[in-house]
C-alpha cells in the first residue's frame, strides 16, 4: 500500500479527503455511501425515467444518421465486444485492425463491451481520447496507428495477446497482414516481368576472389579437425559457413576438391595447400569450379533469385493499380516509427526517405533462397527494411530473423547441417537456433529496423534469411527507408539491389 499512499497523498485535496494515511477510511467518510446517479451535473435531482433516457438516445442516434446521409458518407454502425477473457480481447483486436485497414473505424458510433472485450475497448477509447484528432493526417492511417498503439500498450503493460512478452511490439519484425490487395500484388509482378528480371547475385560478385581467398587462407581454414587431411565434409562445412552457402553439399565438395586439389582425389593434404604456389593454384581452380557451379546450380551460392527495380514514379503514374502502394508503405513506416520512439526524421520524412532507392520485385523459384544477411551497410543506410509477399509458394520460402548478436547459432546451423536438411527443414532448424520465422502470405508486409550501436555493430536484427522454396514460386517486393547507397563515401554492400 505504500506506493498507493504516496500517489494518493500527492493528489489534490479534493481526492485526498477521507484518507487518513491508514488502509481504512477516516471517520468523516466511514459508513457513508454516495449514489452517483442521484444528482445530475448541476446538483439537482434527475427526474428522467429509463424510457425517457432511451428515447433521448434514439433521437440522438437518428440525428447522427441523417447527418451522415446528407454528407454522402458510409452508413454508420455500432460494435459490440463480448466477454471471454484474453482470448476474446485477442480476437477483437483483430476485428479492430481489419476495420481500421478497411477505413471503417470512423463510421463506428458506439462501442459496447463486457468483460474480456472491455479490456480492448477501454484501451482503444483511451488511446482515441489521448490522441485527440488526426490533425491533418488521413483518417484511415490515423485509426490504424491508434489500433496498433492499443495492442502494443496491452502487450507491454500486461503481456496480453502475446505468449512471450519479450517479443511484444517494438521488436522486429513488424507484421502488417493484408497491407496490399491481390490486385496490387499482381500488378507489381506484371510490372517487374515487363521490365525484365536479372540475377540478384551478379556473376562478378559471386566469383569475387577476395572473399574466396580470405576464406581459404591457410590450411587451418579447411582442416577443421587438424589431422592434416582436408576431406569433403570439412570442405562442405567451410563453404556453408565461410562462403555463406547453406545448400553447398558433400557432392559439391567432392567435385571441388577433386578438381582444385591437384591430385584428382576427394581429399587433399593440408601441407600441400600450405605451399604458396599450391594455394594460388587451388584458389584459381576453385574459381573455375565455382563458375561452372554458378551456371548449372546457382542455388548453391549465398543467394538464388532474380529481380527487377521498379521506379517509384512508375508505381504512381496515372491509372496504375499500384498508385496507393507507396502511401501504404509510408503509413506503415510512420506507425512503426511512432510506436518505437524512432527519430523525428524517420517519422516525418518517411515518404522522401522511402523513395531513396527503387523498389525491388524479387522472384524465388524452386531452390531459391537468401542465406543469413543484413540489409544495412552503415549507420543511416536502410534504417528500415520493408518486405511484401506478392505471390506465395506451396511449401517453403519462410523469412527468418535471428536473435540479436547470436552469431554462434547462425554459424552452427550453416556448418553442421547437411544441405539437403537445410533445404527441407530450414525454418524448423532456424527456429531451433532461436530465430523468429514468418510464413509467406499474399499481401502481408514485414518491416524491421536496422539499428546500429555506437560501436558500429548492428543492434536489431543481426541477420535474417529467406528459406529455400521447395514447391512453387515466391515473389516479394523489397523497399528501404534511409540513406541510399553512395559508393563515393561508403562501400555499397548491396549494390545489386
Amino acid at each position: 500500500m505504500g506506493s498507493f499512499r504516496e500517489a494518493y497523498a500527492a493528489d489534490d485535496s479534493e481526492h485526498s479527503e477521507g484518507w487518513d494515511g491508514d488502509d481504512n477510511l477516516s471517520e468523516e467518510s466511514e459508513g457513508e455511501s454516495l449514489d452517483l446517479n442521484e444528482f445530475d451535473e448541476d446538483g439537482s435531482e434527475d427526474d428522467l425515467t429509463w424510457d425517457e433516457v432511451l428515447q433521448t438516445e434514439r433521437e440522438f442516434i437518428q440525428k447522427q444518421h441523417r447527418g451522415r446521409e446528407r454528407q454522402g458518407g458510409c452508413v454508420p454502425f455500432s460494435v459490440a465486444f463480448s466477454g471471454g477473457g484474453v482470448r476474446a480481447a485477442a480476437f477483437e483486436a483483430g476485428v479492430l485492425w481489419r476495420l481500421a485497414q478497411a477505413g471503417r473505424l470512423g463510421d463506428v458510433e458506439h462501442f459496447v463491451a463486457v468483460s474480456g472485450g472491455a479490456y480492448l475497448a477501454s484501451a482503444f477509447c483511451s488511446q482515441i481520447i489521448a490522441a485527440g484528432s488526426p490533425r491533418g493526417q488521413e483518417e484511415p492511417a490515423w485509426y490504424l496507428g491508434i489500433v496498433a498503439k492499443t495492442i502494443c500498450r496491452m502487450q507491454k503493460n500486461a503481456g496480453y495477446l502475446v505468449r512471450d512478452i519479450s517479443k511484444a511490439c517494438g521488436l522486429s519484425p513488424w507484421h502488417a497482414p493484408s497491407l496490399l490487395t491481390v490486385e496490387e500484388c499482381e500488378s507489381l509482378v506484371q510490372e517487374a516481368l515487363q521490365r525484365g528480371l536479372r540475377p540478384s547475385l551478379p556473376r562478378e560478385r559471386a566469383l569475387d576472389p577476395t572473399p574466396l581467398l580470405s576464406a581459404l587462407a591457410g590450411p587451418g581454414a579447411l582442416d577443421r579437425d587438424g589431422d592434416g587431411i582436408i576431406d569433403a565434409a570439412e570442405a562442405a562445412a567451410a563453404a556453408r559457413s565461410k562462403l555463406n552457402a547453406p545448400l553447398f553439399s558433400l557432392t559439391d565438395a567432392r567435385v571441388w576438391l577433386g578438381a582444385a586439389g591437384g591430385g584428382g582425389g576427394p581429399n587433399i593434404s593440408a601441407s600441400w595447400l600450405a605451399r604458396p604456389e599450391n594455394a594460388a593454384l587451388f584458389a584459381s581452380e576453385s574459381r573455375r569450379v565455382f563458375a561452372k557451379l554458378l551456371d548449372h546450380r546457382p542455388e548453391k551460392f549465398s543467394r538464388h533469385s532474380s529481380q527487377a527495380p521498379l521506379p517509384w514514379a512508375a508505381l504512381t503514374r496515372a491509372g496504375a493499380l499500384t498508385a496507393a502502394v507507396p502511401s501504404k508503405l509510408a503509413a506503415l513506416v510512420q506507425n512503426m516509427a511512432r510506436l518505437q520512439d524512432a527519430s523525428p526524421l524517420l517519422q516525418h520524412q518517411h515518404h522522401q526517405q522511402l523513395q531513396g532507392e527503387p523498389m525491388q520485385v524479387i522472384r524465388y523459384t524452386r531452390g531459391g533462397h537468401y542465406a543469413p544477411h543484413s540489409d544495412s551497410g552503415w549507420p543511416g543506410h536502410r534504417e528500415v527494411s520493408l518486405l511484401v509477399y506478392l505471390r506465395t509458394p506451396e511449401v517453403g520460402g519462410e523469412t527468418c530473423f535471428f536473435p540479436d548478436g547470436d552469431d554462434g547459432a547462425i554459424v552452427g546451423v550453416l556448418q553442421g547441417v547437411p544441405a539437403s536438411t537445410y533445404f527441407r527443414r530450414c525454418a524448423q532448424l532456424l527456429r531451433a537456433a532461436g530465430a523468429t520465422c514468418v510464413s509467406p502470405s499474399r499481401g502481408d508486409a514485414l518491416a524491421w529496423r536496422n539499428k546500429w550501436r555506437n560501436d558500429g555493430s548492428l543492434e536489431l536484427p543481426r541477420a535474417h534469411a529467406a528459406c529455400p522454396v521447395q514447391v512453387g514460386e515466391k515473389w516479394v517486393a523489397s523497399a528501404w527507408v534511409g540513406e541510399p547507397c553512395d559508393s563515393t563515401r561508403h562501400i555499397c554492400q548491396h549494390g545489386s539491389r
